[in-house]
């Protein structure tokens, strides 16, 4: 099965590695033909600008990050 569509899930593209690891990661797939949706809590930081052109970033507008809770 060839993988078509993926999303990545961070809370912004602020900060160091894992931001750099996730546009890095998302870029690669965009260039193999992979239809990448980019999903940020706040679509801010300068890594926004890394991203290739035809991944679409998905912003929440949230100012607290999306938590999550074990049952």
């Amino acid at each position: 099965m060839k993988l078509r569509k993926v999303a990545l899930f961070l809370p912004s593209l602020d900060g160091g590695g894992a931001e750099r690891v996730f546009v890095t990661l998302a870029n690669g797939l965009a260039a193999r033909g992979v239809n990448v949706d980019m999903v940020l809590s706040n679509a801010t930081g300068h890594f926004i600008s890394m991203l290739d052109k035809n991944i679409r970033v998905i912003d929440f507008h949230s100012r607290q990050g999306i938590y999550t809770s074990p049952k």
